[in-house]
C-alpha cells in the first residue's frame, strides 16, 4: 500500500471518528432539551440509561442520592424501582414451569391451600397476568382503617388475602392491576422451589447475568451500600425525605441500578439465562381473557407499541421513587429512566421520550400508532352513579341503624342517624351517605353499601371503584 493511499484512509478514519463524535453530542443535547427544567444539582435528581445492541451506550446521573449527606447519584447508585421488580418474579415463575415444577395453568390453591373457597378457579396465569379479580389489599387496608405507611410484609398482606370470601369478578374475565397476585406469586415460588424469591432469583437470574448490584429487599433496616433515598415536595417547595416501612417484596422491593438493568434488557435479545429462546418466547406471552381477548401485558411486562414499532415497558412507583423503562426488543433497544423525586415534571411518556431522542431515525416513516396507554391497562373506570336521591323519611332510616361486622376485615362499622341522614362512622371519621336507591347508599359516589335487608337479610355488600367488590358486613345483634 502506497503512502499517498495510507493517508486517505486515515484522514477517512479521523473524519469518521469526529462525525460519530458529532452525533453523540447531538444525541445528549436532544436528552439534555427533555430535561432543561432539571437545574439544582443539590436537589434529588435522576439516572438515564440506554442500551444499543447489548451495550450500554448512555449513561447520566443528574443531582442528589441523598440530601443529608450531599451524596451524588452516580452509576453506583441503587435505587427501588417499584414494579418494574414484576418482571423478576414473574421471570422466576416462568423458570420453574421451564423446570417442570409447576404449570401456570396450575390452580393457585395447589400451592396456596390455605386460601379460601373462593380462589378456587384463580390460576397462576390469572395472577400473572393481573386476570385473578383478587381485592385490592391496598384498599382493604384503608376500609379498615389502617395506614399504608404502616409495617407491611408478604406474610401480613397474605393473611389478609386468604381470609376473603370472594372475588372482584370471575378469574379471567377482565384485567385489574394488583400488587397483592406479585406476592402470591413470590410465596407460590417459595413453596416450590424450597427458596425465597430473591435467593431463587439471585441463583437463576441476577448472577448468571452479572447483575451484581440486583436484589429483592424484604428487611428496610437492612444496610445497602450507594442506596439512594427518595423525597417529595411539602407546600413551601422543601424536600420531605419517604421512609418506607413495606418489606413486602414480588409485585415491588426490587433494587439495581442503571447498568445491572441494562444487563437484564440485553437478554431479551441475547437469553444467557437456561432455556434459551423458550424462556424469551415466554415472558413475552400476553395473557388472553375468557372471552378470547388479548391482554396487552405478559410476564410482568406491558407489551406496546410505539410509532409502529413494537416494544415492552414498565412504570414503578413506590415512595418518591419514579422509575420508566422502555424495550424494543426486535431493535436490541432500550431506555431506563429513574428518578427519586415525586413530582409530576416526569409523565408515563418519559423514557419513550428518551428513546425518541437519542435515536430519531429509527422511528421515522412509522406510520403505526402510538398506544402509551392501552386500554387494557387502565382497568374499568369508576362507573357513575344514577344521580336521582331516593327520600328517605327519618323513621325508615332507624331500620339501618347499628353495629356491622366483617370478617374479612375483622372490622366493625357503626351507622347512626345524624340530622335525619345516615352517617357511616369509620374510627373517627363520620361519612354522610346518600341514598341512590332504596337499599343502596353511597359516599362520594365511590363506596357503595348494598343492604340486603329486602332478601329477609340484616347486613349488607361494601363496592369501592373496581377495587374491592362484594365485601361482606353482618349486623351485630
Amino acid at each position: 500500500m502506497g503512502p499517498c493511499k495510507v493517508l486517505f484512509l486515515t484522514v477517512i478514519s479521523i473524519g469518521s471518528l469526529f462525525s460519530t463524535k458529532g452525533q453523540v453530542a447531538q444525541k445528549e443535547k436532544r436528552i439534555d432539551r427533555l430535561f432543561s427544567t432539571w437545574t439544582n444539582t443539590q436537589a434529588p435528581g435522576y439516572a438515564i440509561g440506554i442500551t444499543e445492541n447489548n451495550k450500554l451506550v448512555y449513561q447520566k446521573y443528574f443531582g442528589l442520592a441523598n440530601l443529608q449527606f450531599d451524596s451524588p447519584i452516580n452509576a453506583q447508585s441503587i435505587f427501588d424501582v417499584g414494579s418494574v421488580s414484576k418482571q423478576f418474579t414473574a421471570a422466576c415463575i416462568a423458570i420453574l414451569q421451564l423446570q417442570g415444577k409447576l404449570s401456570i395453568n396450575d390452580t393457585i390453591r395447589k400451592f396456596l391451600p390455605e386460601f379460601s373457597v373462593a380462589y378456587s378457579k384463580v390460576t397462576i396465569s390469572n395472577l400473572i397476568y393481573h386476570t385473578a379479580g383478587i381485592r385490592q389489599w391496598e384498599m382493604l387496608e384503608m376500609l379498615a382503617n389502617k395506614s399504608l405507611k404502616d409495617y407491611y410484609t408478604n406474610n401480613i398482606i397474605l393473611q389478609l388475602l386468604k381470609d376473603q370470601n370472594g372475588l372482584n369478578f370471575e378469574p379471567g374475565e377482565k384485567y385489574l392491576y394488583s400488587n397483592g397476585s406479585y406476592i402470591m406469586l413470590a410465596e407460590i415460588i417459595k413453596r416450590v422451589s424450597g427458596k425465597s424469591l430473591k435467593d431463587f432469583a439471585r441463583e437463576n437470574i441476577f448472577h448468571p447475568l452479572g447483575m451484581n448490584h440486583t436484589f429483592f429487599v424484604d428487611d428496610k433496616q437492612q444496610i445497602i451500600k450507594n442506596e439512594v433515598s427518595s423525597y417529595g415536595r411539602n407546600d413551601d417547595k422543601s424536600f420531605f425525605h419517604f421512609i418506607d416501612h413495606n418489606d413486602a417484596y414480588g409485585g415491588s422491593n426490587l433494587h439495581t441500578t442503571i447498568k445491572d438493568l441494562s444487563l437484564w434488557q440485553s437478554n431479551f435479545t441475547n437469553n444467557k439465562l437456561a432455556h434459551g429462546n423458550d424462556l424469551i418466547k415466554l415472558l413475552l406471552t400476553n395473557g388472553r381473557l375468557n372471552n378470547g381477548e388479548t391482554v396487552n401485558y405478559a410476564f410482568g411486562i406491558e407489551t406496546r407499541n410505539y410509532h409502529g414499532i413494537k416494544c415492552i415497558a414498565h412504570t414503578g412507583f413506590i415512595s418518591g421513587f419514579r422509575t420508566r423503562m422502555v424495550i424494543f426488543p426486535e431493535n436490541n433497544y432500550s431506555v431506563t429512566f429513574i428518578t427519586n423525586i415525586a413530582e409530576d415534571i416526569h409523565s408515563d411518556s418519559t423514557a419513550f421520550d428518551i428513546a425518541k431522542a437519542y435515536s430519531p431515525q429509527l422511528f421515522l416513516n412509522k406510520n403505526g400508532t402510538d398506544e402509551i396507554q392501552s386500554k387494557n391497562l387502565t382497568g374499568d373506570t369508576l362507573s357513575a352513579l344514577h344521580k336521582v336521591e331516593y327520600k328517605y323519611a327519618q323513621q325508615e332510616l332507624k331500620q339501618f341503624e347499628g353495629l356491622y361486622y366483617s370478617s374479612e376485615l375483622n372490622k366493625v362499622y357503626k351507622i347512626k342517624i345524624s340530622d335525619s341522614a345516615l352517617i357511616l362512622l369509620l374510627d373517627d371519621d363520620e361519612l354522610t351517605l346518600v341514598a341512590q336507591d332504596k337499599y343502596k347508599f353511597s359516599f362520594q359516589d365511590a363506596m357503595i353499601l348494598s343492604f340486603d335487608i329486602s332478601k329477609g337479610g340484616s347486613g349488607f355488600s361494601l363496592d369501592v371503584g373496581d377495587d374491592v367488590k362484594g365485601l361482606k358486613f353482618a349486623k351485630l345483634k
